[in-house]
């Protein structure tokens, strides 16, 4: 391979706005070792996300977007999300009794809310 290798394009990304591809990097064979440049569009980027503020934690986004949900759908929430760490206990524990016990009572509960839901749609339609 000749080291007179013409650039070439080797990382590019989707960009959202207007969903275009922008070239980030090329790559060119130099004294038989592979050199990667950023190209101008990839440093513009760069210095785009640079100026960004971030947030501080990762979730803060998702906080963001559940502050405008009422609180019973929260408390909802909460709810499942402790129902699922208990089930994966009984899980980890590995006892098919416990494990079969757990897995028709999460069946009659999820019947039950159906029964829940049925009834809602009753009362939207009459």
């Amino acid at each position: 391979m000749a080291a007179s290798v013409a650039s070439a394009p080797v990382g590019s990304i989707q960009r959202c706005k207007g969903w275009r591809k922008a070239v980030i990097l090329t790559s060119e064979a130099t004294g038989g070792k592979r050199v990667y440049t950023m190209t101008e569009e990839g440093a513009q980027l760069l210095a785009e996300r640079n100026q960004q503020t971030t947030s501080g934690s990762p979730w803060d986004a998702f906080n963001i977007v559940m502050a405008g949900k009422p609180q019973e759908f929260m408390a909802l929430r909460k709810a499942a999300a402790d129902l699922a760490v208990a089930v994966m206990q009984v899980a980890r524990g590995g006892n098919p009794e416990r494990m079969s016990r757990v897995r028709d009572r999460l069946e009659q509960v999820k019947r039950e809310i159906y029964a829940i839901l049925a009834e809602e749609s009753e009362g939207e339609t009459e």
